[in-house]
């Protein structure tokens, strides 16, 4: 009868450690084939991300806006649209209203050129008038050389109260001196300028 309990007793001991046993094996194999959380991968900080900013009226690139410029262009100091006059024995440039008129000399060639209110009357030969002596107190004279010739330039002192003219004193010539001038009186300023700028168009023919 003893033995027999003991026998039952140990039974019962056995199959508690082969429980124990498997639900420790249930237990591993349990945990290895769970799924597994994945590692975070570290992510790199590389700054803040800025976006461009739209450019506002105050940091527009401002570009050059055309100005209206009413002057003709200009080549060589002359406006491209004046227009050229060959008076036959020199050539020069007029404002396009300007007129040039041939007239009645007796031992020369004469003529004048006009426009604008201005009358530039010339005269082209042996005794063209030499205009104002380097000395004249209501004159200033200059030399420049005008077609490649030397040139005088007379404009008087006070604006509108005198000549304005060139004189070419040597033009050439195998028995006398050869001699162009021409010449206006009162002119203003504009006109005394735009007079100086005809001058300085003259060529001559050889």
């Amino acid at each position: 009868m003893f033995n027999q309990m003991n026998q039952k007793g140990f039974a019962n001991i056995a199959i508690i450690v082969l429980a124990v046993v498997l639900v420790g094996v249930m237990g591993y194999f349990v945990l290895n084939n769970r799924p597994r959380t994945p590692t975070p991968t570290p992510t790199v900080n590389e700054g803040p991300t800025t976006t461009p900013s739209q450019p506002t009226n105050n940091n527009k690139p401002t570009s050059a806006e055309p100005t209206q410029n009413n002057s003709p262009p200009v080549t060589n100091g002359t406006p491209i649209n004046w227009q050229f006059v060959d008076a036959n024995s020199f050539t020069l440039s007029l404002p396009p209203s300007w007129k040039f008129n041939k007239l009645q000399g007796i031992d020369s060639y004469v003529g004048e050129f006009v426009g604008d209110g201005v009358k530039l009357g010339f005269d082209y030969g042996w005794y063209s008038n030499s205009l104002a002596e380097d000395n004249d107190p209501k004159h200033t004279v200059t030399y420049e050389t005008i077609g490649s010739y030397r040139a005088k330039i007379v404009v008087p002192k006070v604006v509108g109260n005198g000549t304005t003219g060139v004189y070419f004193g040597d033009l050439g010539g195998e028995i006398q001196k050869t001699r162009l001038e021409i010449s206006g009186y009162n002119l203003t300023a504009s006109q005394q300028e735009t007079a100086l700028k005809i001058f300085r168009t003259l060529k001559f023919k050889k």
